[in-house]
């Protein structure tokens, strides 16, 4: 299965969008969460939900290798 993620901080807030992709589905979900710590002093950036979605749309899936071990 392959797996992606992007994470989006704002304020206080931060959102974790996951993308899987096993051999026939695709699957997104968007996790929104409150931080209770100060936000980091990183970059921040403003973005619409268009943007976003033909950001995410140019994403490339790569396969990892599984361990022979699993």
């Amino acid at each position: 299965m392959e797996k992606e993620e992007l994470t989006l901080r704002m304020g206080n807030k931060e959102s974790l969008i996951q993308i899987r992709k096993d051999e026939r589905d695709w699957c997104c979900s968007i996790d929104i969460r409150e931080n209770k710590e100060q936000p980091s002093q990183g970059w921040r950036m403003k973005v619409s939900l268009d943007e976003l979605e033909e950001e995410l749309s140019q994403l490339k899936m790569e396969e990892e290798q599984l361990s022979p071990d699993l």
